[in-house]
């Protein structure tokens, strides 16, 4: 990132950031979102909503949810029998799409590839 001046970059707590308002024009998340009970995701996405730019767009990458890819998502079920992920199943069943509807969001586009999916959306 250091090759990149004009990159601004935040690490810390995503709900409660404390940075001012329309402050960015563009929010990557990647792989938190099955990390965070569903009340903590929906502050994350009004957080995210009221950081950004109106126009910005925010980019999620996470894993796939049930009714993406049933052969995939039986994979991921035997993976959580494995691994401890308290939220894991809490997120492969909710309505992200709507979520960030709900915090003010024009969903853009829903992909997924393998195991991952992508969601873009504008302010």
């Amino acid at each position: 990132i250091t090759n990149y001046p004009s990159v601004e970059t935040f690490v810390g707590n995503g709900y409660e950031t404390g940075l001012p308002s329309c402050f960015f024009d563009g929010i990557v998340n990647t792989f938190l979102l099955h990390e965070l009970p569903r009340v903590l995701r929906r502050r994350l996405f009004a957080e995210c909503y009221r950081l950004l730019r109106p126009g910005g767009i925010i980019v999620l990458s996470d894993a796939i949810q049930d009714g993406d890819d049933p052969f995939m998502a039986s994979y991921l079920k035997w993976i959580l029998r494995r691994f401890h992920e308290p939220y894991f199943v809490q997120y492969m069943k909710a309505p992200i799409e709507q979520e960030l509807i709900d915090a003010g969001f024009k969903v853009e586009e829903t992909t997924c590839y393998f195991l991952a999916k992508y969601f873009i959306a504008k302010k």
